[in-house]
């Protein structure tokens, strides 16, 4: 606001204040004399005139084939091009037509002026002057350059207001548009975005209202700040917000505006996290990427592409990879993305796997390994034949285990066959003997029962016996240091599979 002090005298004068570092923003007041401005400056009108379809020049531009209107006052009305009059009391006597208003007039000169308008005038309507108008000066519009060009250069009108109760004088109140205000304009804090906190520079801008764009082009998400005041910040910050808003003082509200620019120094977070399933650290980094960024990775491209609002939309660019990481995305406001890459498993898991030495209990049958025959004389000279099973005892106890740990984004393909034992059993009464086996391993045999010419009861020839069917595969116990499959189980895990192989070594 500018400083408080007694009335001026009514010539015009100024009463100055300082509205920022730097000496020339100044603003101030001027106070005007009613008279020479707004109705107290106002002339009779004698004669009002419209005419069609011609071309009248004002500031504005050229208004070609349309409706003008030609004032005639009581005397000079001192007027001069580009003067902005309120003109009141002109009639019509049918129509829609009406000269009134607040006009920017063209062609001034003694007593006559003219200006635009934008209606129709209807033909059959004159303009009526007989209830006494008038024409006066208009208060400059918002944004009007003071008229001391030489000592107030950058000066606009910013506000108007009565300066006594009796209207006899105005205060008009001038604001220079602000050169060089980054020179004094930042404030250094911390902001939040995407639930990190910042160092940020803020700096504050008033400028003119009607220079406030709201575009993409103008200012982007991630352009670099000023470097000014030079080497003032060691740092380098970005573009973060921007946000305009009212400067809340009604001497500057209606010409300027007060706009805020975030910057903050950027940088990825990275974090880590010990996984509970394994131990290991889980890395998390949250980037933040805005139109035009470069290298910002996802699923497809791990090592990064030039962000656009494409990337964030296709789907194929998010989610699990095969190596264990998963690629998110959230759009945090119209101009910033965070997208999250997180490691879902430790690095190792998701390449060959991780492998320990433990042990398990392990077992398998006793293993038929033959039969010893063993004749028996009879005392009438005959013989009978003892038959005993030989065999390889069974095993149960631990046996040292290669466990292998992995993950992978797919179920796995392959075949899978665990090693397993299947123990059998048979009997044989022949002419000669007989034998029985019962829960042991064993490879196909075959047994030959030879009758001799002596036998009492049966006749001579050789009896081949084939033991197992065909199409069966009995098994032998594993070899000493030969692996044996112990199993494989897989599990849904974070997004993929957890595969855990089990390899036993034979003792």
């Amino acid at each position: 606001m500018p400083l408080s002090r007694s009335q001026p005298s009514p010539e015009r004068q100024s009463v100055l204040t300082f509205v920022s570092p730097s000496v020339a923003d100044l603003l101030f007041y001027e106070t005007v004399d009613a008279k020479t401005v707004g109705a107290g400056s106002g002339r009779a009108i004698t004669n009002a005139t419209w005419a069609n379809n011609v071309s009248v020049n004002v500031a504005a531009g050229d208004h070609n084939a349309g409706h003008t209107v030609t004032i005639t006052t009581d005397g000079d009305h001192l007027l001069v091009n580009g003067d902005y009059v309120t003109v009141e009391g002109l009639g019509r006597d049918s129509g829609y037509f009406s000269a009134n208003g607040t006009h920017k007039i063209a062609n001034a000169s003694g007593d006559s002026f003219t200006y635009f308008v934008r209606e129709q005038p209807d033909a059959s309507s004159p303009i009526d002057v007989t209830d006494n108008p008038r024409v006066y000066l208009a208060h400059p519009s918002y944004g009007t350059a003071h008229p001391d060009t030489e000592n107030f250069p950058r000066h606009k009108l910013c506000h108007v207001k009565q300066a006594d109760p009796n209207g006899l004088f105005y205060q008009y109140y001038y604001a220079a548009s602000r050169e060089s205000q980054d020179d004094y304009n930042f404030e250094f804090s911390q902001a939040d975005l995407g639930g990190n906190r910042y160092d940020t520079v803020v700096r504050t801008y008033v400028n003119l209202r009607s220079e406030f764009k709201d575009t993409h082009t103008e200012y982007q998400a991630g352009d670099p700040m000023p470097d000014v005041p030079a080497a003032q910040f060691e740092d380098s910050y970005i573009l973060m917000t921007r946000e305009q808003k009212r400067i809340g003082d009604a001497e500057l509200d209606g010409v300027f505006i007060v706009e805020q620019r975030v910057y903050f120094k950027y940088e990825d977070r990275v974090s880590y996290r010990s996984d509970p399933e394994f131990g290991d650290s889980l890395k998390t980094t949250e980037i933040l990427a805005y139109v035009g960024k470069s290298s910002v990775p996802n699923k497809q491209n791990e090592s990064g592409v030039t962000w656009a609002k494409s990337v964030g939309e296709t789907d194929a660019n998010w989610g699990v990879t095969d190596g264990g990481i998963n690629y998110e995305v959230s759009r945090l406001s119209n101009d910033w993305w965070q997208v999250i890459v997180q490691d879902i498993v430790p690095d190792t898991l998701a390449g060959g796997g991780v492998t320990y030495t433990t042990t398990r209990n392990y077992s398998y049958p006793a293993e038929l390994v033959g039969f010893r025959f063993t004749p028996i004389a009879r005392k009438d000279g005959s013989s009978e034949t003892s038959v005993t099973a030989l065999k390889k005892d069974a095993f149960s106890g631990p046996i040292q285990v290669q466990v292998n740990r992995k993950w992978s984004a797919t179920a796995p393909s392959d075949t899978y066959t665990p090693t397993f034992f299947k123990p059998t059993g048979g009997s044989y009464s022949g002419a000669l003997f007989n034998l029985s086996y019962s829960n042991v391993l064993c490879a196909p045999f075959t047994l030959i029962d030879t009758v001799g010419t002596t036998h009492p009861v049966y006749k001579p020839g050789a009896y081949a016996n084939q033991f197992f069917e065909d199409g069966t595969t009995p098994q032998a116990q594993p070899a000493s240091g030969s692996t044996v499959n112990m199993g494989r189980i897989v599990k849904p895990f974070r997004g993929g599979y957890l595969i855990e192989t089990l390899t036993g070594t034979i003792p």
